[in-house]
């Protein structure tokens, strides 16, 4: 079957235009099934809050003032890394081959 015959799967919604043309680079190049699918889109959406974690980061400092006056690591450092993990781990388990720039947005 060609590929010009597959119907192409939706987007999910609400996307940043990072995650939708990663989307779009893997669902262009590849058939993808439907399990893959659902980790597709769980991997755009850690880019995109990984993405909003470094903002907020950005934003307010890497580190934060407890209730005692203690320097502690913003807890957003620790979420972005997870997420950015998230989207490594998914990619790995898909076996698409991305270029870093593409997975890391």
């Amino acid at each position: 079957m060609s590929r010009s015959s597959i119907a192409k799967p939706k987007m999910p919604p609400n996307l940043s235009k990072p995650a939708q043309d990663f989307w779009r680079s893997i669902t262009e190049k590849y058939e993808v099934s439907s399990p893959d699918l659902v980790l597709l889109t769980q991997a755009c959406r850690a880019m995109d809050r990984a993405e909003q974690c470094r903002r907020a980061v950005d934003k307010e400092g890497v580190s934060q003032l407890d209730r005692y006056g203690n320097r502690k690591p913003h807890p957003l450092v620790a979420e972005e890394r997870q997420q950015r993990d998230l989207v490594r781990r998914a990619i790995a388990t898909l076996n698409f081959e991305v270029e870093e720039a593409d997975a890391d947005g």
